[in-house]
């Protein structure tokens, strides 16, 4: 047991070169997952996604955010530290306030343009197939209505 507590082994602290360079890493990795997530917000703003979608991909990526951040962790010190979930939060906030504006920009009047293409294109021919099917789906559903108002007659009692 005496060996389990040996430095030479399993070191209790990194040296300070180790721990800038683990920490530069993280900022690194912060500039460039807060590059996607401005992709995320011009996706978000040019496309017009619906609320749902929105939700969904904050969650994807909130969830990729912490698996970078524990492999990051885990592979450069052998264990989750907080200063490199700071470091990537630098990272991201820096990417945010200086490239941020020029790439959501840049997307968004790029997702503008393919929205755009989409809607005078194959837009129209689908918004037409599921107008047809909604027009076929409210016609049965009105029959179907119909149908169950008759049967909700209410039964006089004579007594």
């Amino acid at each position: 047991m005496h060996f389990l507590a040996d430095e030479s082994i399993f070191p209790l602290r990194q040296p300070g070169a180790f721990d800038r360079e683990t920490f530069a890493c993280a900022c690194l990795l912060g500039i460039i997952l807060g590059a996607g997530y401005d992709f995320i917000r011009a996706l978000r703003r040019g496309a017009r996604l619906g609320r749902a979608a929105e939700n969904i991909l904050d969650f994807v990526y909130t969830l990729f955010f912490f698996f970078c951040y524990f492999i990051l962790s885990v592979a450069r010190a052998g264990e989750m530290r907080f200063f490199t979930f700071a470091a990537m939060l630098i990272g991201a906030a820096a990417e945010r306030f200086t490239l941020g504006r020029l790439i959501v920009t840049v997307f968004f009047r790029f997702f503008r343009l393919l929205r755009a293409l989409w809607d005078r294109g194959p837009g129209r021919g689908v918004a037409k197939i599921i107008q047809i099917i909604k027009a076929e789906f409210v016609k049965s559903k009105s029959k179907l209505r119909k149908f169950q108002k008759n049967k909700k007659k209410v039964l006089k009692l004579r007594i």
